[in-house]
């Protein structure tokens, strides 16, 4: 599992609510410049992997994501539908951190996903 998540559950909620609004605040300067000048929306590409990265620890704590093994979460889990992804950039900078690229990234990560199937 992600270093993170081993972390005392206090210190969890509150470094996943820091990056949260940390993550939130992009955005409102994004849309707050955008409704002047509606070319800065395409910003908004930019800002999806911050997103990304910056909401998957809170996603965790409430439940949005749940980890079957360290790189294989499901979106949204229910009794009837599994929407399965690889880790998020969360995810790589914490677990993948130390191995290194070409083969031996792509073994490790493989190895990660059938852990979790």
């Amino acid at each position: 599992m992600n270093k993170f998540y081993r972390l005392n559950r206090v210190i969890q909620w509150f470094l996943a609510i820091l990056l949260l609004c940390l993550g939130m605040y992009p955005a409102r300067v994004i849309f707050d410049v955008a409704l002047d000048r509606p070319i800065f929306y395409v910003l908004l590409i930019f800002y999806v992997p911050i997103a990304q990265f910056a909401f998957t620890p809170f996603f965790k704590l409430i439940g949005v994501y749940r980890y079957y093994s360290p790189m294989l979460l499901a979106y949204m889990p229910s009794d009837k539908q599994l929407d399965l992804h690889s880790g998020s950039s969360f995810d790589y900078l914490l677990v993948m951190r130390g191995v290194k690229p070409g083969n031996a990234l792509r073994n490790k990560i493989l190895t990660y996903h059938l852990e979790g199937l």
